[in-house]
C-alpha cells in the first residue's frame, strides 16, 4: 500500500523516467518508508 500511495504522487516526468530508466526519484524510497511507518501505527 505504501508504494502504491507514493507512486500516485509521481509527476508525469517522473513516471516517464521510471518507465524509461527503471529508476525512481531520490525522494521516493524515503516517502515509501515514511508511509509504511504511518500505516504500521494505524494497526
Amino acid at each position: 500500500m505504501a508504494v502504491d500511495e507514493a507512486a500516485q504522487t509521481l509527476s508525469a516526468d517522473e513516471r516517464e523516467h521510471l518507465r524509461a530508466a527503471g529508476e525512481v526519484p531520490d525522494w521516493f524510497l524515503a516517502d515509501v518508508e515514511r508511509r509504511y511507518r504511518e500505516l504500521g501505527k494505524q494497526r
